[in-house]
């Protein structure tokens, strides 16, 4: 199902308060970013894969590797992520979304492409999925209720911008369960944030990164199952509050 009018948004900074820098944190000689991107351009929905940025000094870096990459790159606000990723949005005359971040390395594809199916299927204004582990989902996002929230939020401080949706009764919210047992590991965290992170993240890739091919997410999971050693290097990483959303 291949659809102009479908995008994928890469939020990402490089301003990271507890792990600065972290996108360009090498992980089997790349960097943790370049490996998201070729996560992402495995997909089968879209080519339309946009890095969104600041425009700040800072993150001239990341539109290098976007360039690289042979990817889009938006540029704009700093603090105000919403806006950033509308205007992302607008200029690519996007109607429906797919939203990851650049600290995602293990975002699993196969759910992506159900997800904004999903999404799709049943006219939601934002749609997430559940029973994945932490870091390895996304969020699917319709362009119009994207633009209503721009003329409702009170604040350019929209770093965790899902509770504008999930919060505001105006927006249809749809929830896509994971049905598959073998994706379930609620306590295994694959996002990277801390240092920690990182540390589990090398030794996932050490063990199955191949050049060329994506990491399966299904083996990885399998593998910390039976090795609780590598899951429980992370596990005591406290995931960040967001800020509330406000309209």
């Amino acid at each position: 199902m291949k659809n102009n009018k479908i995008g994928i948004l890469l939020n990402c900074r490089l301003e990271s308060s507890r792990l600065p820098n972290k996108a360009l944190k090498e992980i089997e000689n790349q960097n943790l970013i370049e490996h998201i991107i070729d996560r992402l351009k495995s997909n089968k929905i879209t080519k339309k894969i946009i890095l969104c940025i600041p425009k700040n000094k800072k993150n001239n870096q990341l539109e290098k590797i976007a360039k690289k990459k042979k990817i889009r790159c938006y540029r704009g606000s700093y603090d105000d992520v919403i806006n950033r990723l509308y205007c992302a949005a607008k200029k690519y005359r996007l109607e429906n979304m797919i939203i990851t971040t650049g600290d995602n390395p293990l975002v699993d594809i196969k759910n992506l492409e159900k997800l904004i199916t999903y999404h799709i299927r049943n006219k939601n204004d934002f749609s997430k999925s559940y029973g994945l582990p932490w870091g390895s989902f996304c969020y699917s996002v319709n362009f119009n209720a994207l633009e209503k929230v721009i003329e409702l939020k009170k604040t350019k401080l929209t770093e965790a911008w899902g509770d504008y949706f999930l919060k505001n009764k105006i927006f249809k919210s749809g929830f896509m369960k994971i049905v598959d047992k073998s994706y379930f590991f609620p306590k295994l965290r694959v996002t990277v944030d801390t240092k920690l992170d990182l540390k589990m993240m090398r030794v996932i890739y050490s063990i199955f990164y191949q050049k060329n091919k994506i990491v399966d997410l299904k083996k990885v999971i399998k593998f910390c199952r039976k090795n609780k050693e590598v899951y429980k290097i992370n596990s005591s990483v406290i995931q960040k509050k967001p800020l509330p959303a406000i309209f």
